[in-house]
């Protein structure tokens, strides 16, 4: 293990790819061992089990819980054939689904992915004992899936074994759910474009020591008048035995376009993303806002944890523009937790819709940990494609002693490594260390 105290920046260029790690204290073995370690290989043989996910259960609940993982840190991208894997556990076929890897607000809207960069998520449902390891293999074989989305009459049905979603193709709204024979929509999920009042905001309520938590200050934008209904277009989707997608785009005069992302999963989950698309010139939000409403259904219990508190010994009132919200509600058969956050002027508003059976062993467990934190996660080990060439690392002479001691620790790990002053066009193996003095720039202009 070796020190550094200066911000680094790393760039490995391999094969096209770029890698980009950046070490503020400490950059550790664990980089060089991989780069060493990872298994070489240029082609996956058929039939063969190339890789295994283990999971390990550190909560009290052993409720089938979502994955995601980075195909990137599987194996490097192109190197498996992705409609040709299949995830085993314990003898059976488990279903599985790759999903955009990129933040929602920036993302390609992309579905389904069929070829995976490293960012994209691979995504199943497990469960696994409570304080016990679990393994999944990946082998080489055709995985059979069926789509859980119908169309009908204009609306977009999505069914698993104890959950229903029904969204209408032509608004782009949430108008159906059901889990467990219960119904659990009060109204159709409602959107609404407005105007923002002269005043912009109205702020109601202050900071006291003793009733800060129990009533904390508010804003609320003023609304000066509804600019009607957006117009809307499915713009992809996907459907798999493990996960169905749904991604809308929803235009509005004035105002730029918002993308609505619909994510059901196997395991009764339900995630809905909104995110505001790239705008050019003078921000549109300082005019303009939009409000979601999703009315669920059952007895309300807040989860004092989850929603949006203020400092109880503040100087001055006290409020925020992005509010997190904490609900659990109690069913007849089913409880059901809400967990999200959004804007106060809607340019993004995301909920987590988790639904589970009003049994005593749910009740006993209580699946709201596992909910919020997930599995614990190893992939063994890391496909990797041979270096085609010998590594080189290139460095200036002013951290030549920080240079010399990357090079000497590549050696020891038994990786072949020269040094360089200056970037050879022609390498396609390169590691470039640069002294970044202040803010580290954005990977992107690098």
């Amino acid at each position: 293990m070796f020190q550094i105290k200066v911000i680094l920046l790393l760039s490995l260029s391999l094969q096209s790819i770029c890698l980009l790690v950046i070490a503020q204290a400490n950059i550790k073995k664990p980089f060089i061992e991989h780069l060493s370690n990872s298994p070489c290989i240029d082609k996956i043989q058929d039939g063969s089990a190339f890789a295994s996910i283990r999971l390990f259960n550190p909560t009290q609940s052993e409720e089938p819980s979502v994955v995601e993982i980075p195909v990137g840190n599987i194996a490097t991208p192109g190197l498996v054939d992705w409609q040709n894997t299949r995830l085993v556990y314990k003898g059976r076929d488990l279903p599985f689904s790759i999903r955009e890897g990129q933040a929602h607000w920036r993302a390609a809207l992309i579905a389904p992915v069929k070829k995976p960069r490293a960012e994209d998520l691979l995504v199943f449902q497990i469960s696994v004992p409570i304080g016990q390891w679990a393994k999944v293999e990946l082998v080489t074989g055709v995985s059979k899936s069926q789509a859980s989305l119908t169309e009908r009459d204009g609306y977009d049905v999505i069914t698993y074994p104890n959950i229903k979603v029904t969204i209408n193709e032509r608004t782009g709204l949430l108008t159906n759910l059901e889990a467990y024979g219960e119904s659990l929509l009060n109204h159709p999920l409602g959107l609404r474009f407005f105007k923002v009042g002269e005043w912009v905001v109205n702020y109601e309520g202050r900071m006291e020591a003793l009733v800060g938590f129990q009533h904390p200050p508010l804003m609320e934008l003023l609304k000066s008048g509804d600019l009607g209904s957006p117009v809307v277009k499915l713009v992809s989707w996907s459907s798999t035995e493990a996960l169905t997608e749904l991604n809308f785009v929803l235009h509005s005069k004035n105002v730029p376009a918002i993308d609505l992302t619909y994510r059901i999963y196997s395991n009764n989950q339900l995630e809905i993303l909104s995110d505001e698309r790239p705008w050019q010139g003078t921000s549109p939000w300082l005019d303009y806002g939009l409000e979601y409403k999703l009315t669920l259904a059952g007895r309300q219990e807040k989860l004092h944890d989850y929603q949006t508190y203020f400092p109880m010994y503040g100087y001055k009132d006290y409020a925020t523009s992005v509010n997190s919200i904490g609900t659990l509600y109690h069913g007849t058969k089913t409880r059901m937790f809400e967990l999200g956050e959004e804007s106060l002027n809607g340019r993004f508003w995301r909920r987590l819709v988790a639904i589970y059976p009003e049994t005593e062993r749910v009740q006993k467990e209580d699946p709201l940990t596992l909910l919020d934190e997930g599995l614990i996660v190893t992939v063994t080990p890391m496909l990797s494609q041979r270096l085609p060439q010998k590594l080189s690392v290139v460095y200036a002479k002013e951290i030549r002693s920080t240079g010399d001691l990357v090079v000497d620790s590549l050696k020891k790990a038994g990786i072949e490594a020269t040094t360089a002053s200056e970037p050879d066009n022609h390498s396609r193996s390169i590691i470039l260390l640069n002294l970044v003095k202040g803010r580290v720039p954005s990977l992107n202009n690098e």
